[in-house]
């Protein structure tokens, strides 16, 4: 289909093919595009055009990473054009294509015994189950993917919160390839100043203080994004939520939602650790005990109710390589 780009408001529209829907959003349809020039390119066609931003698309475009060219196993997906029809209407936008192979991180995310994830998970993709096995080879390459994974929320711009990123928008490969994607969606702040408000949240991501600050109408703060970090961290080496698979005591028992446990700070080895039994019976928790003592150390800083106490990406990365490398 015939359709035009436009990277600001003063640009000229440059006319464009979409080729082959690549892939279904909940909020759009991924095409690639025709032709040389755009072969590492692809468009996001909107199932609601009509609320479309174009002025945040167009300040997208103007703030990109820095570096990102520069690590061919990197590539953080945000809008660099919006895309028109030819009515001259917007309908999407343009973005770096994500990796062949993708796929997303939750697929490392749940916890699958072998002949299950074998039957079922990743009966069709070996190239999978044989790199992320639950065995020590395996959980050395999860550290190693993770360790990219890292290194791409770096360099994501500050201005952007990735404080509503979940497992589904960070895509992988099998050999450890990372694109970020999902960015439209996100806050958009310049000192301490909302200029595109968050458009959606998802609650097992989100931090205490990521609430406050969007009742209060105000920017949510860098440690939120940390938070969500650390959580599918916790997730790809555990294979439970940090703070799912617990059983309560009063005052706390009636917490029914992780969103309500991570609203009470009911991490199970942290400051209400007190308040919280692990089962007897399957019990994925068990793996934070295995983990090194720094790596230990950072999720217990990061699930804290001292939020400005939580890891940065400079912090997690650094322990991560001492983690593979030792």
């Amino acid at each position: 289909m015939n359709l035009y780009i436009k990277k600001s408001q003063t640009d000229c529209f440059e006319a464009i093919v979409a080729d082959q829907l690549l892939c279904k959003y909940p909020e759009s349809d991924m095409y690639s595009l025709q032709g040389a020039d755009y072969s590492d390119y692809c468009v996001h066609l909107m199932h609601s055009p009509e609320n479309i931003l174009t002025d945040k698309i167009f300040y997208m475009a103007a703030h990109q990473p820095k570096g990102a060219e520069n690590n061919p196993n990197l590539h953080i997906c945000l809008p660099m054009a919006a895309v028109y029809n030819s009515e001259w209407k917007c309908v999407g936008y343009m973005t770096l294509m994500p990796f062949e192979g993708s796929l997303g991180l939750s697929l490392l995310t749940s916890y699958n015994a072998r002949p299950i994830s074998k039957r079922k998970r990743f009966a069709s993709k070996p190239e999978w189950h044989d790199k992320f096995e639950r065995d020590e080879v395996g959980m050395q390459n999860r550290y190693k993917l993770l360790y990219n994974v890292v290194k791409a929320l770096h360099l994501v711009p500050e201005c952007y919160s990735i404080a509503n990123l979940t497992p589904e928008e960070i895509l992988i490969t099998p050999k450890g390839k990372v694109s970020i994607i999902g960015l439209y969606n996100t806050q958009i702040a310049e000192n301490g100043k909302v200029l595109f408000p968050m458009r959606s949240i998802t609650p097992d991501y989100f931090a205490p203080e990521a609430y406050k600050a969007r009742s209060a109408k105000e920017a949510i703060p860098a440690s939120a994004g940390l938070f969500s970090v650390a959580v599918y961290i916790y997730q790809v080496l555990t294979g439970t939520h940090p703070y799912a698979g617990t059983v309560l005591r009063p005052p706390y028992d009636s917490a029914s939602e992780i969103s309500d446990c991570i609203k009470n700070d009911l991490f199970p080895f942290g400051e209400r650790k007190q308040y919280i039994t692990l089962p007897d019976g399957l019990n994925l928790h068990k793996a934070f005990e295995s983990m090194p003592a720094d790596i230990q150390q950072l999720f217990k800083q990061a699930f804290s109710s001292n939020y400005t106490s939580r890891p940065t990406l400079e912090q997690w990365g650094k322990t991560i390589y001492n983690t593979i490398t030792r």
